[in-house]
């Protein structure tokens, strides 16, 4: 394995094995947000799926969307205003974003943002 790759591995297991919100928004807005790691290769549920109909109330998260609509204002258009879409990985933010083609009421864009 080169060094690249090798350094991609630890990174991908330090993201997924330390908690992580996983906030899913369908197309219309309605927002889904729970906390996910993995153990042992296996999805666990730390904190239960719930639906919100906005983040506010998570105020461990105030920061870091506060910079992710600072880091994407002139990426289009942005789910929740701070949310691009599209598929990427931001390593300035250390946050995972995945698309769907096509959001309907089961859907749905997902963000995942490491627990701080």
């Amino acid at each position: 394995m080169i060094a690249s790759e090798l350094k991609k591995l630890k990174e991908t297991e330090r993201f997924f094995s330390n908690p992580f919100y996983a906030i899913g928004v369908d197309k219309s807005k309605h927002i889904i947000i729970g906390k996910l790691k993995i153990v042992e290769n296996k999805m666990q549920v730390v904190e239960d799926f719930s639906r919100v109909l906005s983040l506010d109330h998570k105020e461990d998260l105030t920061a870091i969307l506060t910079m992710m609509r600072v880091a994407n204002e002139n990426m289009g258009e942005l789910i929740l205003n701070c949310f691009p879409n599209n598929t990427k990985y931001d390593a300035n933010l250390d946050v995972i974003y995945k698309s769907v083609w096509y959001r309907n009421e089961t859907d749905f864009h997902w963000t995942l943002i490491p627990c701080q």
